[in-house]
This record gives structure tokens, sequence and C-alpha cells, in this order.
């Protein structure tokens, strides 16, 4: 299965991925196309080998992905670019991000 959007453009300038299933209440999200199509914007994304969580039940599987991001476009591209580039990300039961950028050191958000 693949989502039922692959990231094309419509006509608001909005690339949309769509869940392949409403099962586990995936939300739909909506990218800016100038964002996801932006070279500016792109990152490194270093991906884990797939690892079994402890206590975990003997069929969930996580692959942890990280980058580094200075802004929410970056946030935006690489978030986009798992969803509609990686068939296990774009599948997966509990898609979970995180982000946080510093100043000088310092939280900011």
């Amino acid at each position: 299965e693949t989502p039922a959007n692959t990231g094309s453009d419509n006509s608001e300038g909005i690339s949309t991925f769509i869940p392949p299933t409403t099962r586990y209440h995936q939300p739909i999200r909506h990218f800016p196309t100038e964002v996801v199509n932006n070279k500016k914007y792109e990152r490194t994304i270093i991906r884990t080998p797939p690892f079994h969580p402890p206590k975990s039940g003997p069929s969930e599987t996580m692959i942890a992905h990280v980058c580094t991001v200075t802004c929410m476009e970056h946030v935006q591209w690489a978030l986009a670019e798992l969803l509609f580039n990686d068939k296990k990300v774009a599948k997966a039961t509990h898609n979970m991000f995180a982000y946080r950028f510093t100043d000088n050191g310092s939280h900011v958000s």
C-alpha cells in the first residue's frame, strides 16, 4: 500500500499526504509545495536500523530518523520527505515526531 496522494501539487501550492488507512487515526498532513520542492530546505536524514523497544510487543518495530533543523521549513521538508518517499513511514500506525529550536544554547521552542 502507498499513500493516496504521493505529493502532487494542487492549485493552491499544497502537497497533501493522505494515510493509506484511517484505522489508526494518522492525520492528513498538508505541506507547502514551495518548501517540499525547494532544495534550500533539504536536510540529510539519518535512519537507524529497525529495533524492538524494551517492553514492546513482538510485532512492534521502531525506526528512528534524525536530522538537524533550524527553522520550521526544515521540519516540514523532513516530515514530507519521510511520508512521501519512505513506504514504511507512510504505512506506520504511530508516527511521532519532535523538534527543538535553540538560540545560543537556550531553549526557544
